[in-house]
């Protein structure tokens, strides 16, 4: 229905569904399918944004380097998780939030694949302490856990 809308213009709703569809894809191991469609809600979020800080666009870029690293593209997972981050941070500066920690905790795991382990650790670490803020994870709790 969105093609048929807006024929490739670029729209708010219509990046949504092509994001949408690609988590579809991949939720049903069609993981070609579902990158192309994610690499398409990227491309018109960047058009409809720029490079301007938005949460659907952070979200699309997550997904997608998410994807990316999951077929062992990771040097094109890095740079959308780097950037995700980096809007992330720009949406909720000292903010805890979960999108946030599950966007760091991805970019930590991408670095350690690619061998870059402090910054992996770092990003890791960041995550799990904005967990622990998001869900009052206490330090006893967290030892249990680790064990």
């Amino acid at each position: 229905m969105y093609r048929a809308l807006y024929g490739g213009k670029p729209n708010k709703g219509y990046a949504n569904a092509l994001n949408n569809l690609g988590v579809t894809y991949h939720d049903l191991d069609i993981n070609d399918k579902g990158k192309k469609e994610k690499e398409g809600a990227v491309a018109m979020y960047r058009a409809l944004y720029g490079g301007k800080p938005n949460e659907g666009y952070a979200g699309a870029l997550n997904n997608l380097g998410t994807t990316y690293h999951g077929l062992d593209i990771n040097d094109k997972g890095k740079r959308e998780d780097e950037e995700t981050v980096a809007m992330y941070r720009v949406l909720y500066k000292d903010k805890s939030n979960d999108d946030f920690a599950r966007s760091l905790s991805n970019i930590g795991a991408i670095y350690h694949d690619l061998g870059i382990n402090d910054k992996g650790r770092k990003e890791t670490k960041e995550a799990v302490d904005m967990y622990e803020t998001l869900y009052d994870i206490k330090p006893n709790i967290r030892s249990m856990r680790m064990r």
